[in-house]
């Protein structure tokens, strides 16, 4: 409920069309499963999970201009469709 509430309410505050842009899952601390409209300017949802040895540490994900770049030690996904990260 509280999730729905800040959707809501971010909405509001940025006057867009949520019909129109491309919705990806947001972070929100140890939940990776908001579901925000992104801005009309990022085309790309994205999932970065970063590794330490065989340890999956906090995944990041949102939307983007550009896919983030990978490291030695990262996964990073990146796709154009509704929640698809």
């Amino acid at each position: 409920m509280k999730a729905l509430l800040f959707a809501l309410m971010l909405l509001a505050f940025m006057g867009k069309d949520p019909v129109n842009t491309l919705k990806c899952y947001r972070c929100g601390m140890f939940y990776c499963k908001f579901q925000l409209p992104c801005l009309n300017s990022d085309d790309l949802c994205f999932t970065v999970i970063p590794r330490n040895g065989k340890q999956i540490l906090f995944t990041t994900n949102g939307c983007t201009k550009k896919c983030p770049r990978a490291g030695p030690r990262t996964k990073v996904k990146c796709c154009s469709t509704d929640f698809c990260n």
